[in-house]
Formats: structure tokens, sequence, C-alpha cells
């Protein structure tokens, strides 16, 4: 089964590449701001000393940071990789995204599943793992199309490369919006 190459980005108003550089700020700028609020609560500084501060939640806050950490260096190889048109430098973020995509849907069924067995107990928790559910399913969709987009551009590196077609070429293709 081959993966559909699309067309352009954000309803074709910027082509697979301008859209690439766009998925991949966002997600540098949703990793940095994870890093940033999750460091307060793991370190409390003061002009003296440093302390690390243990609580209840303390590993998920740590696991949180670590990942986003990780998805800082990928976008960010995923950017050096659109910039100078390497296409070994977006497969790291194509394989995270594509994982993130398959277990964002087994969490979905999962927490509904979840939420179905224990529907006899409080009702709180029934609803928020519902709620928790439906938002993954709604937005793994968006995911996917973020995910096509960057591939449509991996593909296009690809063709440039076994046509023979000069790097510089394909770095400075022009936007879907030509001006005759």
């Amino acid at each position: 089964m081959k993966i559909p190459i699309v067309k352009g980005c954000c309803c074709r108003c910027l082509n697979n590449r301008e859209g690439s550089i766009v998925i991949a700020v966002l997600g540098l700028v949703h990793a940095i701001s994870v890093v940033l609020t999750n460091l307060p609560h793991l370190v409390r500084m003061s002009l003296i000393s440093v302390e690390f501060h243990m609580s209840e939640n303390i590993y998920a806050k740590i696991t949180d940071a670590a990942v986003s950490a990780v998805f800082i260096i990928m976008n960010s190889l995923l950017i050096h990789g659109i910039r100078k048109s390497n296409r070994k430098l977006m497969i790291p973020w194509l394989c995270a995204a594509l994982l993130l995509l398959v277990l964002m849907v087994l969490a979905a069924v999962a927490l509904i599943v979840l939420a179905v067995v224990v529907s006899g107990g409080d009702s709180y928790w029934t609803v928020s793992l519902v709620v928790t559910g439906v938002a993954l399913l709604v937005f793994c969709p968006v995911g996917a199309h973020f995910f096509l987009v960057v591939y449509a551009y991996f593909k296009e590196l690809e063709n440039a490369e076994m046509h023979g077609e000069d790097r510089e070429k394909v770095r400075l293709e022009e936007g879907i919006h030509k001006t005759p």
C-alpha cells in the first residue's frame, strides 16, 4: 500500500516545503514550551542553592520534559533537513510522527474501552476518559495531515535526486501562488 502524496499544506495556500517548515516550527515551539513549563515543577531555585522538588507526579513531568527534549532535537533536524534539502535529516521526524499517530489511535481506543468497562463507577472518570479518547481521535487527522505534508516534501526531494536536479533548485522552489 502506498502512502498518498498531498499537493500542498493548509488548503494549498502553502507548498509542501513551506508547510513542512511551518509544521516543524510549530512542533519546536510546542516542545520548548513543554520543557519550560515543566522546569519550575522540577527544580526550585533560590539565590543560594538549587533544590530538586519531588512531588507525586514528578516522574510524569520528567518523562514529559525528556520526550519534549527529544522532539526539540527532531524538529530542529527537520528544519535543517528542509533548509538544506537533506532527506536523511527528515527521517527521524517522520518515524516519530508515524509512531505518535499509531500510539494516539491505540490510546484513544484504549481510553474509550476503559470508559465503557468503568462506566458503572464514578461518572466523572467515565466522562473524562471518553472526552480524552474522542479528543485524541479528533486530533489524529490533523497529525496525519502534518505527516503527509512532510512525507510529500520528502518524496519531492527523492524525485529531484532521481532526476538529477540540483538541490538549490528544490530549495528555492517558488510557492503555489505565482503572479503571471
